[in-house]
């Protein structure tokens, strides 16, 4: 991440802004990700519905964070980068965002599975296409609420 003072340049605001708004590039960074995360919990809403099919719930899910990681491929790099290093910023996501999935197996097939068409465009078009979003969504949550169904 740059140095504060040289973002604050880049930016065009006065040279203590972000240290005054933040305080350290530590905060700013957690301020960052919690803006990332919450537009991506707003977007899918990962509420549960008691009078619905839980199977049919978790497809919305899935396809609801594969179209947003689509679309925001960025959040995915980000925890690529940091899941690859020991360090604060990991216990922090893990604490705050991945602890509370109930199974880590959905979630690595999710985020590190599904999701990497996305976040690792340049591999993908080596397949010969571009990804689908809209497809890939759909066959994905498919193939996992058929195969919990089984």
């Amino acid at each position: 991440m740059s140095r504060p003072r040289t973002l604050n340049r880049e930016l065009g605001v006065s040279h203590n802004l972000i240290h005054q708004r933040f305080g350290s590039k530590q905060q700013l960074w957690r301020a960052t990700v919690d803006w990332a995360f919450g537009r991506l919990a707003a977007e899918v809403g990962f509420e549960v519905d008691e009078s619905a099919d839980p199977l049919d719930q978790l497809r919305a899910a899935v396809r609801g964070f594969l179209l947003f990681s689509a679309r925001h491929p960025d959040l995915l790099r980000l925890m690529n980068t940091e899941s690859g290093l020991d360090s604060g910023r990991l216990d922090y996501l893990f604490e705050t965002y991945v602890r509370e999935i109930p199974a880590s197996t959905l979630f690595f097939l999710l985020a590190h599975g599904a999701a990497a068409p996305f976040s690792n465009e340049p591999l993908a078009r080596r397949f010969g296409d571009t990804v689908d979003a809209q497809r890939h969504a759909d066959l994905v949550a498919d193939l996992l609420v058929a195969g919990l169904r089984t």
